[in-house]
């Protein structure tokens, strides 16, 4: 892996190459490319651009009443678009993404969908399948601040996750998400 930072004036980039070597895969290089650039002293705006790969773990493939030998690995191309506003004390981010999974890995329960569900291999009542194209839009929306010795932040996402093959959604995915985390020192 290796990774390139470049801070100019108003001007934020980073490059970044990695490379992973998986026995039952083979190779498998990843990239992402992002530009940044001050407004203000506060206000930041950034665009993002990267593929990843992701591996089914051992309990995908072999958990005994759960696993699915045959799955294929994951590869995406992720878009990012977003705009910060940062002070000492408080800071406020909204972000919009798109992500385009090929095999996109999901459990899935034996009553959401016909698939295998009279297979006794899986009797724990779920087990992984792939999906050949997903489609994830969405928007963020995050706030976070300090008071003192206590950090808060705060975000809400909202996202469609959709089988580009018959358009429906995927299921077990939220449309929506929120996260809250306070941290005091």
């Amino acid at each position: 892996a290796g990774s390139y930072e470049l801070k100019r004036g108003n001007h934020l980039a980073t490059l970044a190459l990695r490379n992973d070597q998986i026995s039952q895969y083979g190779s498998k290089v990843t990239y992402s490319a992002a530009y940044g650039y001050f407004i203000t002293k506060e206000l930041r705006t950034n665009i993002n651009y990267g593929t990843g790969f992701r591996a089914p773990s051992f309990n995908d493939l072999y958990y005994p009443g759960y696993g699915t030998a045959n799955l294929k690995p994951e590869t995406n191309k992720n878009l990012e678009a977003g705009i910060h506003y940062e002070t000492r004390n408080y800071g406020v981010h909204l972000t919009a993404y798109q992500n385009r999974i090929e095999n996109f890995i999901v459990p899935i329960n034996c009553y959401d969908i016909d698939f295998n569900c009279g297979n006794p291999a899986y009797y724990s009542g779920s087990h992984p399948i792939n999906f050949s194209l997903v489609q994830i839009k969405g928007a963020s929306l995050g706030v976070d601040g300090k008071i003192n010795n206590l950090s808060l932040k705060a975000s809400a996402d909202a996202m469609s996750t959709i089988d580009q093959t018959t358009g429906l959604d995927v299921p077990n995915r939220a449309n929506w998400v929120g996260n809250f985390l306070a941290d005091y020192k």
